[in-house]
């Protein structure tokens, strides 16, 4: 059950997909661990997305308080990607990366939009709390108009 609700879940966000949309979307974590969790999970899933070599990328955060971003932006640059910005954002050779984190059940759903891929992840609890994935990255594509 707990699948199939984040697929459904899965689905009406990327319904929500719009082309021009320029942020992303975390509602408040429960610690600075699950920050630590979530942004070491999008970096890792990110440098596998990217060509070989240093890839460069412009990230998106959620406006007002993102406590995702300042875990995030040093965990993608361990995996050796150049984060861009100002005028060199909009360059061609530049990757576009967005986020939505949410509550589901006892973890978060994590989805990412990378250039027009998407892709979602449910992370659970284990034993002791901790946030782990319950699988691997669902990968979709983002419709164009």
């Amino acid at each position: 059950m707990r699948v199939l609700c984040a697929f459904g879940l899965l689905a009406a966000l990327g319904a929500c997909a719009t082309e021009g949309v320029q942020t992303s979307y975390v509602t408040p974590l429960s610690s600075d661990s699950d920050a630590d969790v979530i942004a070491a999970d999008i970096a890792a899933f990110v440098a596998d997305q990217m060509p070989a070599g240093t890839a460069k990328l412009v990230v998106y955060p959620a406006p007002g308080n993102d406590s995702l971003v300042p875990k995030l932006l040093p965990a993608l640059q361990a995996q050796r990607l150049v984060i861009e910005s100002g005028k060199n954002a909009s360059a061609p050779d530049v990757h576009q990366l967005r986020y939505q984190v949410g509550p589901l059940e006892q973890g978060e759903l994590v989805r990412i939009e990378l250039d027009r891929t998407t892709a979602a992840q449910l992370l659970t609890r284990d034993s002791a709390g901790s946030l782990e994935p319950s699988g691997p990255f669902t990968i979709g594509f983002v419709a164009s108009n």
